[in-house]
């Protein structure tokens, strides 16, 4: 079923105005390219869980910083939503 986007909405906004383009220590960042598992999770709509889902099963591909950091290229996330579009 699609989902109507309304202009209140968090998907409705730009990514820098949808309160997920921020570092670890709370920084505003407008153009953060990476973004964490939670981030991921918001941008696509979804929960931090089922993002993990996906990026464990290859839907979406993720850079990994140190041992246990997980990062996701916004460019990625669009292009899985480009490719998903019916």
């Amino acid at each position: 079923m699609a989902r109507h986007i309304e202009d209140g909405d968090i998907l409705a906004k730009p990514v820098h105005d949808r309160g997920i383009a921020s570092n670890r220590d709370g920084d505003s960042a407008v153009n953060q390219r990476l973004l964490t598992v939670d981030q991921a999770g918001k941008y696509m709509g979804m929960s931090s869980h089922a993002m993990r889902h996906r990026i464990s099963e290859g839907i979406i591909p993720y850079v990994r910083l140190g041992k246990r950091r997980i990062l996701i290229d916004v460019h990625d996330l669009d292009m899985v939503i480009e490719q998903n579009k019916h």
